[in-house]
Order: structure tokens, then sequence, then C-alpha cells
């Protein structure tokens, strides 16, 4: 049996009572430069820790599915220390059509001709809050469609934002250590502390951003420098009638960021690319 684990502090966590973690428990170090900084989550697993907390997955079905599908998957923490066990349930969604996996594009057009630098982005009907609201152009993968994750931004970046051409940069790397996705049936097979769990039958690991924390899906972000209008755009879906380009300045775009109203995989695509794009020097360093 192979056991998610994480380090909480304190007694097993119940429904009514939140779960504290210290600097410790997380692997808190000291980075090169002085700053305080945590280890990646990944390498604290075999680490010894009084209070050391095992994760694992009993059960999960699908519940409701359409565009989007609503899971009902139940988790066993256990504490290493004491023995002591504690179910939860927890809905999660996600998209099983796309494998739980997307790209979002933060196409960058680089200041020109006494021009300042400008962003495409759209602006489109998001069903949640049941208003208009903003993101970079984002897609899902699909295999039979994209011969590559890149493929997919490239695809996204015609259908939505109506541009092709640019330089594109991945902005994690190729290797992104992403998370396990597992699921499995009801056993009683022991982790390797002796704890008797639940089997995982099947683990495969999902690459890239993690979209929100109920959520299954993740997401790789590209930047495209200096992309261009495309004149054969592909076709757009369905649900995407409501769907708007526009080109604004850099400082308009960094308003939008904190409006509200822009989609959060956007933000965090806007933040790499920003930081790229001041590594390269198109734009300034002391830019937020």
């Amino acid at each position: 049996m192979q056991c998610l684990r994480s380090r909480l502090v304190g007694s097993l966590p119940t429904r009514s009572t939140p779960v504290l973690c210290s600097a410790r428990s997380l692997g808190a170090h000291t980075n090169g430069d002085g700053t305080a900084g945590l280890r990646d989550p990944a390498r604290l697993a075999d680490e010894p820790h009084s209070g050391h907390i095992g994760m694992s997955l009993v059960s999960e079905k699908q519940v409701y599915g359409r565009y989007l599908s609503v899971y009902d998957r139940q988790v066993e923490f256990t504490n290493e220390a004491t023995g002591d066990t504690n179910t939860v349930d927890y809905d999660v969604v996600g998209h099983p059509k796309c494998d739980f996996f997307f790209t979002v594009v933060f196409p960058f057009h680089p200041a020109k001709d006494g021009k300042p630098a400008q962003v495409t982005l759209i602006s489109e009907y998001c069903q949640g809050p049941n208003a208009m609201g903003y993101c970079l152009p984002s897609g899902q993968y699909d295999p039979k469609k994209h011969a590559s994750i890149e493929d997919a931004a490239r695809w996204e970046l015609s259908e939505e934002a109506l541009l092709t051409g640019g330089e594109v940069v991945r902005l994690i790397e190729e290797d992104h250590p992403g998370c396990w996705q597992k699921s499995a049936p009801p056993s009683s097979a022991p982790c390797s502390h002796g704890h008797r769990h639940r089997a995982e039958a099947a683990a495969t690991l999902q690459p890239g951003m993690v979209e929100v924390k109920w959520c299954r899906n993740r997401f790789v972000p590209f930047l495209v420098i200096s992309p261009t209008d495309d004149p054969n755009p592909r076709a757009r879906d369905a649900e995407e009638h409501l769907m708007h380009v526009h080109r604004v300045d850099y400082s308009e775009f960094l308003r939008l960021i904190t409006s509200g109203n822009m989609m959060l995989p956007s933000i965090a695509t806007a933040f790499l690319g920003m930081r790229e794009l001041k590594r390269r020097g198109l734009l300034p360093a002391d830019d937020a």
C-alpha cells in the first residue's frame, strides 16, 4: 500500500476542529539567501515526526456528470503515532473528458513604435457568479485533437484570442511534479508504517498547477510573446458564444487582475508570465 501523507500538528482532525500546521510540521528551512521557506512536500513523506498524519483514499464515486463531474470522495486520516483514524467525506469536481488537464495562455504584445505593451484577454459569461468575467485564453487538453499540451495552448490561442504564431514559453518545467491521483477499492493492506489502510489500485501522475483545492483539474500555463492576428481562427464551442476578445494596455491589465472579476488560473499564469517578461527585459523590473 502506498499512502498519501502530510505533516500535521496535534491530534487527529475532526469535522468540527480545524487542523493547525506549525512551521516545523511543514518542513520549514532557511533558503540560501537567508529567507524562510518550505521544502517540497514530497520530500517530507518519509521523515519521522510525532505529528505525522497518514491520508488514504477509501472510496470515490461519481454522483453527477455533464460538462463537469462531481465525485463523492471518502478519505481516512491516521495518526501514525497513535493509530487513531478518522474518515471524512468530501465533494470533488473535475473534468474527466480532458483527463482533468487544461492549459492557460498569456498573449503578450511588447511595447513597439512608442506604443505601450499590451495583453490580449477574454471576457465571457461565468456561470458560477452569474456575471461576465475576465480570463486569459484557456481550454482543455484533448488527446484526440492535440498532439501535446503546447498544441492545446496554440489551439486555444487561435480559437479564443483569434491569434496565431509568436514565441511560446512554457511557464513551468517539463518535469513539473504535479501530484499523484489515486483511486482504489477497499482493502486491508498495510502501509509501509505497518498501519492498515485501503489498498491503492492505481496511481497516475497528474502534472501542472492545481485549479482550486476542491477540484481535480490541473493546468499548464504558457506565455506567448508577439502573436499576430489569425486570418483563419478555429471555430469556438457552443458555450463560448458570449466570448469577447480585448487587447488592453499592460497597465489596464494590471487593474483588471485586482478587479475581482478575473479567474484564478489566469491570475496565476499572468504572475508567472510577468516574471518571465521581467527576466527578459520586456517589462520593468519594478512593475507589479
